[in-house]
């Protein structure tokens, strides 16, 4: 024991004689949590952190598919930032509606023994699947490094791709990675079609149009991303 420690501990225990030993505990108690109070907050993922039986995950569908709901629930005695970096996905437990990939990372911090949730944004994975109804929770928490790196450089080369005039806002940027997502699962220009009729647009011409637009320019997209990465996804 160094000699500060000993000075404290000798400290404390004097605290029993001319104050009392209820104050004399409750200074020991505070002593001895010290070290916990003042622990640096963990970090990891959410695929590790699960995987790992760190923490549980509750996911929950918002009925749509562009976003999901993330419950987390922290097992350890420790505080954790929970990172859900690209190409974290989240796959369906019932074959009727599709699996949702992350495209904007997202984290959370999560106190020791506690419960916290986040909204991610995602996009579809399987436009031949429906779209899980609000409630749904049958989802498990997967990875897909291939997802991960063609994310990852559509953020490298956003400028690149047309500058601050294109895909300028949000809604133009997540429809862009929606048809990134199913071109790197070889969905067909018809598959795109149907879905973006059915769930994207509320008009035929627009979901037209929307195909017309983002499925040349994501293909041209993917092609870059083969020339320079070889890892690819099984989507199930």
């Amino acid at each position: 024991m160094d000699s500060s420690k000993e000075h404290r501990v000798r400290s404390s225990r004097l605290c029993f004689g001319p104050v009392g030993p209820a104050v004399g505990a409750l200074f020991l108690v505070f002593l001895m949590a010290g070290p916990a109070l003042g622990q640096p907050e963990k970090v990891g993922t959410i695929y590790e952190l699960v995987k790992s039986g760190k923490f549980k995950a509750g996911i929950v569908s918002n009925g749509t598919y562009q976003s999901i709901r993330v419950g987390l629930q922290n097992l350890t005695d420790d505080k954790y930032k929970v990172k859900l970096p690209f190409g974290t996905v989240v796959r369906s437990g019932d074959k009727r509606y599709q699996s949702l990939a992350l495209v904007v990372t997202a984290s959370i911090s999560v106190g020791a023994k506690k419960q916290g949730y986040v909204d991610i944004k995602t996009a579809c994975m399987h436009p031949h699947r429906g779209v899980a109804p609000k409630g749904f929770a049958k989802w498990t928490v997967g990875v897909e490094p291939g997802l991960r790196q063609l994310l990852e450089m559509f953020y490298q080369y956003l400028e690149s791709l047309g500058g601050p005039e294109f895909l300028g806002n949000e809604k133009e940027r997540h429809n862009f990675l929606q048809a990134c997502v199913w071109m790197y699962y070889d969905t067909s220009k018809r598959m795109m079609l149907v879905f973006a009729k059915k769930y994207m647009f509320g008009k035929p011409e627009e979901a037209q149009l929307f195909v017309d637009e983002m499925y040349p320019m994501a293909e041209s997209f993917l092609a870059m991303y083969k020339q320079s990465h070889s890892t690819r996804g099984s989507g199930n």
